[in-house]
C-alpha cells in the first residue's frame, strides 16, 4: 500500500513503545546516507500535505546542507529517485507524484525520529542555539543505532516534538494539533500559541528566535494587510513584520484561558 492522502494519517499515532519494530533496515542492512536524505524530505514535504515531483524534490533538496553531499541537478535526483523505486521504498502516481510505500514510510520515520532527537538534543542538553540545530542533526542523524535511539530518547524525557515543532515520529503525537492554522489565518488581536516554524533557511531561524517568536510562545496578530502581502505580529518582546509566504509556514493554535 502506498501512503496517499487517504491512508496517510493513520500513521500520525504510533507509540515508542513500537520503537523495535518501525524501521525494517534495523542495524544490520541500514540504508545508504544519501538515501536516507532523500526520504527525509519526502517525508517533510508529506507532513505538508505535498506529494512531489521530482522537480519539486530537486528543489527541497537544496535546502539540505552542503556536507550532505547531495546532488541537487534535475539528473542526479531523477536517477536516485530511480534507485530508490526498485528499492521498494518509493512508487509513482498516475500525475508523477512521488509516493512511500509502507517500508518506505517506515524508513522515512526512522531517518525523521533520529533527526529530530538529534535536533533536541542540540538545543536542550548541548543549549546550542536554536539556528544551528536543523544542520547539527544532519551530522548526528546517520549514526545513531537504534539502542542509541532510546537511551537519548530516555534522557530527553521521551520528547514528541521537535525544537522547531514538528511531531517526532513514535511518540504518538499528530502532526499538528486539532485546530492548527497557520499566521495569515489568526485573527487581530486574539492570542495564539506557536506550533511549528520553519526550520531550513538559518537568516529566518534567528530572525524569529531573537523575536521569541518559537514554538510554545505566544503571539497576536496586529496588522494583516492582504493587498500587500505583510503581516505585522506581537511577541513578547517585540513586534515583528514577515511576508506572507513566511507566516503561511508558521503553524498557531488559539490559546485556551487558565483554569
Amino acid at each position: 500500500m502506498n501512503i496517499t492522502p487517504k491512508t496517510s494519517k493513520i500513521y500520525c499515532h504510533m507509540r515508542l513503545s513500537h520503537f523495535d519494530r518501525i524501521s525494517s533496515s534495523t542495524e544490520a542492512s541500514r540504508l545508504s546516507q544519501s538515501t536516507e536524505n532523500y526520504l527525509l524530505a519526502i517525508y517533510s514535504l508529506w507532513e505538508e500535505d505535498l506529494f512531489p515531483t521530482v522537480t519539486q524534490l530537486a528543489q527541497s533538496l537544496k535546502d539540505l546542507p552542503e556536507s550532505e553531499g547531495i546532488g541537487t541537478s534535475l539528473p542526479s535526483v531523477t536517477a536516485m529517485v530511480g534507485r530508490i523505486q526498485k528499492q521498494d521504498l518509493i512508487s509513482f502516481s498516475d500525475d508523477k507524484k512521488i509516493l512511500l510505500t509502507d517500508s518506505g514510510f517506515n524508513e522515512a520515520e526512522d531517518i525523521v525520529r533520529r533527526h529530530r532527537l538529534a535536533e533536541c538534543l542540540v538545543v536542550g542538553v548541548l543549549n546550542m542555539d536554536l539556528t544551528d540545530a536543523h544542520q547539527e542533526a544532519h551530522r548526528l542523524e546517520h549514526g545513531m543505532s537504534l539502542a542509541f535511539q532510546h537511551h537519548l530518547a530516555q534522557t530527553l524525557d521521551y520528547p514528541t516534538r521537535s525544537p522547531f515543532g514538528r511531531a517526532i515520529p513514535g511518540s504518538g503525537e499528530p502532526i499538528l494539533p486539532i485546530g492548527a492554522i497557520d499566521l495569515t489565518q489568526t485573527n487581530i488581536g486574539q492570542p495564539y500559541r506557536v506550533i511549528r516554524i520553519p526550520q531550513e533557511a538559518k537568516d529566518l531561524v534567528k530572525y524569529l528566535a531573537d523575536s521569541i517568536l518559537v514554538p510554545g510562545e505566544e503571539v497576536v496578530t496586529i496588522e494583516s494587510a492582504e493587498t500587500i502581502s505583510v503581516l505585522r505580529v506581537a511577541t513578547r518582546s517585540s513586534e515583528v513584520s514577515m511576508g506572507f509566504d513566511v507566516a503561511k509556514q508558521i503553524i498557531v493554535c488559539p490559546t485556551t484561558p487558565d483554569p
